[in-house]
């Protein structure tokens, strides 16, 4: 045993840390997943790239669960981790947005949802919101990325806003994941996404409508590169238990 590995162990090490050359990863083309709005996908470069994860914060009502709840359908089954709304409330709120309770998966605490996600074949997580998790900021979004990397699915965590207009946690917060988005409200049924940080498109803003998938014009403000290779309790249907809609009579 070497340092508290076993010798096995320690091969494992020295082999995964080898240097590889990037030829192969250079011509890989990186999949993109639309968000649904043509404007929001033109600041992204063409869509949301699998293998991510993103940081979404505004204020209160500004519209975060409602645009990530519509993105991560998208890329459905979805695990939810909603820290903050118990399991009906949640199924209530998908459908209140047209979506589809059966394609979503409820997850109460955060802590064991990377084993949850590969247990149930997530190809999107959603953490509804970081700011109520009893893990720290930092740590889950970096388990996040993980999954995300691993798995080739889109990860999404949401916070709320500070006082300095930082998502929760501070500035450090928007370091591990590939995407930073900050939601503002515009009136009750419009919000502005001002895209801080992509490591997969250049910088930008868009406003998009959250009552329907349209959005005004992008404003590109980065004219970097677009884009670069590569990079306790059982999760339920959101939903399972609330009884059928009755059935509608047709004229």
């Amino acid at each position: 045993m070497v340092d508290g590995w076993t010798l096995g162990e320690e091969r494992e090490r020295e082999r995964a840390a080898k240097p590889e050359r990037l030829d192969r990863a250079a011509r890989s083309r990186i999949v993109r997943v639309s968000s649904g709005s043509p404007e929001l996908d033109r600041v992204l470069g063409g869509g949301w790239a699998r293998g991510s994860s993103a940081l979404v914060f505004g204020g209160a009502g500004a519209g975060k669960s409602r645009l990530a709840y519509r993105w991560a359908a998208r890329v459905a089954p979805v695990l939810l981790v909603a820290t903050e709304m118990p399991r009906t409330l949640t199924a209530h709120t998908l459908r209140s947005l047209g979506l589809r309770p059966a394609d979503f998966f409820y997850l109460e605490r955060e802590q064991d949802f990377p084993r949850a996600a590969r247990e149930l074949g997530a190809r999107g997580v959603v953490i509804d919101s970081l700011t109520e998790a009893d893990t720290r900021p930092g740590l889950l979004l970096r388990r996040l990325a993980r999954w995300a990397a691993s798995s080739g699915g889109i990860g999404w965590a949401i916070a709320h806003e500070n006082s300095a207009g930082r998502a929760f946690g501070g500035v450090k917060q928007e370091h591990g994941p590939d995407y930073v988005v900050r939601v503002r409200a515009l009136g009750e049924a419009e919000a502005k996404l001002h895209l801080g940080k992509s490591r997969y498109s250049a910088r930008g803003e868009c406003a998009i409508r959250l009552d329907c998938e349209s959005s005004s014009a992008a404003l590109p403000t980065d004219k970097r590169a677009k884009a670069r290779p590569g990079s306790r309790r059982s999760p339920r249907r959101a939903g399972e238990s609330r009884p059928p809609d009755p059935p509608t009579r047709r004229r």
